[in-house]
């Protein structure tokens, strides 16, 4: 598969002339199709090795998947929880996963070398994979553990010296890298500080720098605050993820779920819970164990009722918006009642935003709350529209672009 970053406006310096023939070369024959529809284009390798433009379609543009459903490659995402949330737990799980090919969660894989970049607790993490192993009963697996001191703000040294190594593991077992997983965003800043715009830019350049030279799907692992509500630090990350996911306790287990995504659906991912595997004994001859994560039965609908939190509370939120902006019965433009529902969220990004006010919009309108008209759409909340008789009441929306 050949992935490069083919961008409209490309001010970025491309490394050398044959990655810059390969990048405008897909980036132009896509748009001849008509399908260069984002940053990030993928074209599928023939048998030759070549980009298989036949099958470049907007079926796989952006959408082949190393967990179906989930992830695409040369893609960015980040998972972020409370410590001890379980989140480099269900993270390790899922790479062992792909790494022996097998359905994880109920979902289908794309096989291939998984590279874990343990900043932190390297050890622990290799005694997990161990208990995977042992717990599933596979031996051999593609999966490379990288440790050590790792700066990713101070320049793109280290960034490369990841990607180097990616390569080197890709040639070693003849399968190409899927998935790289940096563990975490904290242990691998270098000297920046996460609050700071300026050095989280530089982060994220050095993760873009490694997608770019790898062609991998990235994912960036990050503690949230104690609020829980995001990950800590500037919001430059969540603007330059693809997606974000988030892992919680809660009384029936763990829960890990989408909170945030340009191009598909919020909600639950999966439940899951702890189980200990055994793997021997110290030299004091106590047990050694490392967790798995094991799917979690849907305790008294918690799934279902986390899944629907996100877009309650937009749903919420968008009502109470629309019954102050009609003022009483007058319609309201789509594009000013979703600006004023980003204004209520100036961190979360406006392809997400857009997302959640769409679904929500339509939900609302399914249940009669809302009504709407016209093109480009206008909306009035149902409990005032029949209460409203004067013709003056019913004054023009503001003019916008931007409603559904």
């Amino acid at each position: 598969m050949n992935v490069s970053q083919a961008k409209s406006t490309n001010t970025d310096p491309i490394p050398t002339d044959e990655t810059r023939d390969l990048t405008f070369g897909i980036y132009d024959v896509l748009t001849d199709q008509g399908h260069c529809l984002a940053d990030v284009v993928l074209a599928p390798a023939g048998e030759d090795g070549e980009p298989d433009w036949a099958t470049a379609d907007p079926a796989n543009v952006r959408k082949l998947p190393v967990v179906k459903g989930m992830r695409g490659a040369g893609e960015f995402t980040m998972i972020s929880g409370l410590p001890g949330s379980g989140k480099s737990v269900i993270v390790t799980d899922l790479a062992c996963h792909i790494a022996a090919g097998l359905p994880w969660m109920g979902r289908k894989v794309k096989q291939g070398l998984v590279v874990y970049v343990a900043a932190e607790r390297k050890k622990l993490t290799e005694r997990r994979m161990l208990a995977f192993r042992k717990k599933h009963g596979v031996k051999d697996l593609p999966l490379l553990v990288l440790g050590g001191l790792i700066d990713m703000t101070t320049g793109t040294l280290h960034a490369m010296a990841i990607a180097m190594a990616v390569k080197k593991a890709a040639e070693i077992t003849g399968l190409p890298c899927v998935w790289i997983i940096v563990d975490t965003l904290t242990r691998t800043f270098g000297p920046g500080d996460q609050h700071q715009s300026k050095d989280m830019a530089k982060y994220v350049r050095s993760c873009d720098t490694i997608i770019a030279e790898t062609g991998s799907h990235l994912t960036v692992v990050h503690h949230t605050s104690w609020a829980g509500e995001r990950g800590k630090g500037a919001i430059d990350l969540d603007g330059a993820v693809d997606a974000s996911f988030m892992v919680k306790k809660n009384a029936a287990g763990h829960v890990l779920e989408c909170d945030g995504t340009d191009d598909g659906e919020e909600g639950v991912i999966c439940n899951f819970r702890m189980e200990s595997v055994g793997l021997g004994t110290d030299e004091d001859g106590e047990p050694i164990t490392a967790p798995v994560a094991v799917k979690a039965a849907d305790v008294a609908g918690f799934a279902k009722t986390a899944s629907q939190t996100v877009q309650a509370k937009a749903e919420t939120e968008l009502m109470d918006i629309l019954t102050e902006l009609s003022g009483g019965g007058r319609p309201v433009g789509g594009g000013m009642w979703q600006a004023r529902y980003h204004q209520m969220h100036p961190d979360v990004k406006g392809n997400t935003i857009a997302s959640r006010w769409k679904r929500a919009v339509k939900a609302l309108e399914e249940a009669g709350h809302v009504t709407s008209s016209g093109t480009p759409k206008i909306y009035v909340p149902a409990l005032v529209q029949n209460e409203v008789h004067a013709p003056d009441a019913l004054a023009p929306a503001p003019s916008d672009h931007l409603s559904g």
